[in-house]
């Protein structure tokens, strides 16, 4: 990702005080994949957008589905919204139900 860019992710993000329980030197090391989870979690639907002119819309799903459909029931609007509105998917809860069981099913089999 642009250094640029970075750096207003975080920005924005340490406004919101996302990164309250960090020191500043693992802040200044925050790996992509990060950014784009707390953003999606902390951050209003202007940066959230703004995700998607910077990382694949592959990648984002990726990150949803292992860091925030994996805490449903607790994410289930923010999951549901991320499901219509960015993915197109049309029967959400439908498709956080059977993503949470395989999740579990993962978990189970290991």
């Amino acid at each position: 990702m642009d250094k640029g860019i970075r750096e207003y992710f975080i920005k924005q993000l340490q406004k919101e005080h996302a990164f309250w329980n960090w020191n500043q030197d693992e802040i200044k090391h925050i790996n992509d994949d990060t950014i784009i989870e707390y953003s999606i979690l902390y951050l209003d639907m202007e940066e959230i957008i703004l995700l998607f002119d910077h990382f694949e819309k592959k990648r984002i799903k990726e990150i949803w589905l292992k860091k925030l459909v994996r805490q449903e029931p607790m994410y289930h609007n923010l999951n549901r919204l991320m499901a219509l509105l960015f993915f197109g998917i049309k029967n959400p809860d439908r498709y956080l139900a059977v993503s949470k069981k395989k999740i579990l099913k993962k978990l189970y089999l290991c």
